[in-house]
């Protein structure tokens, strides 16, 4: 692990996306600038999308052994993985974790399944549909960040 972790770091501080006209862009600030950005195009932020996914492809097997590590260490402290180890800091047993969190789901979901229909509606309005919309999900390279796990930057692209 102590090895591992310092080699994910400096693959990922040290990978840039190349594009025409704008030069090679580190993941911070550079490429996390132009996905939240609401000016840039549609096609551009596909490519650094695509981009990073081709930078972060080597880092896949490091990580992958960095995973199968932790579960190591987290089996040794009596946790069937590293997941269970997080989950032991909640109140709750660890397998009590996943149950919660799947009630919790189930009460949210039809306001999320609304939410994401409004959000793909504006941004299929936005940038047309020939970005990925065609089966119902939102193309991740439009939802403002490189893991598209936040939608904080959409405000800013005037959808909501």
């Amino acid at each position: 692990l102590a090895q591992l972790v310092p080699q994910l770091e400096t693959m990922y501080a040290t990978g840039h996306v190349c594009l025409d006209g704008t030069g090679c862009l580190s993941l911070d600030p550079g490429l996390t600038e132009l996905l939240a950005d609401p000016t840039t195009d549609a096609a551009t932020l596909e490519k650094v999308w695509t981009g990073w996914r081709e930078v972060s492809a080597p880092m896949r097997s490091i990580y992958t052994d960095f995973v199968a590590l932790s579960n190591e260490a987290a089996q040794e402290y009596g946790y069937a993985d590293e997941g269970a180890f997080w989950r032991s800091d909640y109140d709750m047993p660890a397998d009590d974790f996943a149950t919660e969190m799947e009630r919790l789901w189930q009460q949210m979901k039809p306001l999320y399944q609304k939410l994401h229909c409004y959000v793909r509606t504006k941004l299929l309005s936005k940038y047309g549909d020939s970005y990925g919309f065609q089966d119902g999900a939102i193309p991740a390279h439009l939802l403002g960040n490189m893991w598209a796990q936040s939608w904080e930057n959409l405000d800013e692209a005037s959808i909501l």
